[in-house]
């Protein structure tokens, strides 16, 4: 019965941020007792991890915002497992994730993706057979996990929503790159006119003097 209702709480956030369509959603609301449920964000962020850490083929991830647990975890078996592939997705911060990612995706079987949007949603699809769905606030974390394969069907048709709304990282880098430029230019323009008015005023005092 729990289930059941943090299910329905799920389904109608999809909904309306969403419009994931009815038949998607009646599948949601017909896993019922096939799935556990998790109440807390870190056993959220430890059950992602747990997948990477089982991850024999392929994960793909999708969070919020940068989670540095998760990118360590994926960062150290990417390395380990190079015929499995990671796809990571999120609202990234390249002033501060930038290098990072640069430097992970010289791996070769590591994978980003971007979303300009802010975002409550966690989503994973480890292997086609293990995945995740949930929401996550200040007050309140709802998250259903499945080991069932025959379910997967259930998060590959809601990760394809959350896969359109998302881009390549390559774009991210040429926006971070123009944001930097402007940036700079803003400081150089700044420095210009404070130069100019310190000569202004050398100048008024020499003409008070």
């Amino acid at each position: 019965m729990i289930i059941q209702e943090k299910l329905k709480l799920l389904t109608e956030s999809l909904k309306e941020d969403l419009k994931v369509p009815e038949e998607v959603i009646y599948l949601l609301l017909n896993l019922n007792e096939d799935v556990r449920l998790i109440e807390s964000k870190s056993i959220l962020i430890q059950a992602l991890i747990d997948m990477i850490i089982k991850t024999k083929s392929s994960i793909i991830i999708y969070t919020p915002f940068a989670i540095p647990e998760i990118l360590q975890t994926a960062s150290e078996f990417a390395y380990q497992r190079k015929s499995a592939r990671f796809l990571l997705t999120c609202k990234w911060d390249m002033m501060a994730y930038g290098d990072i990612i640069k430097k992970m995706r010289m791996l070769g079987n590591i994978f980003f993706r971007n979303i300009d949007m802010p975002s409550k949603y966690y989503l994973c699809s480890r292997d086609a057979s293990d995945w995740l769905l949930g929401i996550s606030s200040e007050s309140e974390t709802i998250t259903i996990q499945c080991s069932d394969e025959n379910k997967s069907n259930v998060i590959a048709e809601i990760m394809s929503y959350f896969f359109e709304i998302s881009k390549p990282m390559d774009v991210a880098f040429k926006v971070a790159a123009m944001k930097a430029k402007i940036e700079k230019k803003k400081i150089k323009d700044a420095k210009k006119k404070a130069k100019k008015e310190r000569k202004k005023e050398k100048k008024m005092k020499k003409m008070y003097k």
